[in-house]
């Protein structure tokens, strides 16, 4: 046998040891998929920035959020006067903002190790026969994500994925501005809220 095969079989073998050597946390961060979910970063090996399975209509949803905002804002801008205008503005962008968390946010995707399944038992009331796992109380396995989520609250299309532990307050944050949002820019409509007639003019890309 030559040196070359030698070190070759030995390289091999440093490459199959440090494999062995992985914790289950570090070769799970190398997986840019989990269930149905695509991995966009992790931090400390554990994923941080997350697209559902419905991320079209969560691209859908924030295009269309964005050009109705556009048109709120600019028609309040050169009728309303720029208090009201700042004002649309500032919550339109927090609707806006929070929502984009909600979808990108990991909802609490429960990381599957060889350890958990090893300790699961199948009788178990709350065993998931998908990932193999006990689920922890609040747990749920959704089959649209194919994952299960902790704290899960609804699976929510419109963001693409789950709201659980890890976006729920991001969703309401998100819900509770955008309803404000409405409702001032109702109020405003209406004339019920006294505004500064300092009118702005925007950048115009649409016509009516």
């Amino acid at each position: 046998m030559t040196d070359t095969e030698i070190e070759k079989i030995e390289l091999v073998t440093s490459h199959q040891i440090e494999e062995q050597n992985l914790s289950p946390s570090q070769s799970q961060s190398r997986k840019w998929k989990l269930g149905n979910h695509i991995v966009l970063r992790y931090e400390n090996n554990v994923p941080v920035i997350t697209l559902g399975p419905h991320w079209y209509l969560f691209a859908i949803t924030f295009t269309f959020m964005g050009f109705v905002s556009y048109v709120l804002i600019s028609d309040v801008a050169t009728h309303r006067g720029t208090l009201a205008c700042v004002v649309s503005l500032t919550l339109g962008i927090l609707a806006m903002a929070f929502y984009m968390i909600t979808s990108l946010k990991n909802p609490g995707i429960v990381i599957v190790t060889p350890e958990a399944q090893a300790a699961a038992r199948r009788n178990e009331r709350n065993y998931c026969y998908t990932c193999g796992i006990s689920k922890a109380e609040n747990t749920y396995h959704c089959k649209m994500c194919n994952v299960c989520i902790e704290g899960f609250d609804h699976h929510c299309p419109w963001t693409g994925k789950c709201i659980g532990k890890g976006n729920l307050k991001a969703f309401y944050a998100f819900i509770c501005f955008t309803f404000t949002h409405m409702i001032v820019a109702i109020f405003i409509s209406s004339g019920l809220i006294p505004v500064s007639y300092t009118h702005l003019t925007l950048p115009t890309i649409y016509s009516v």
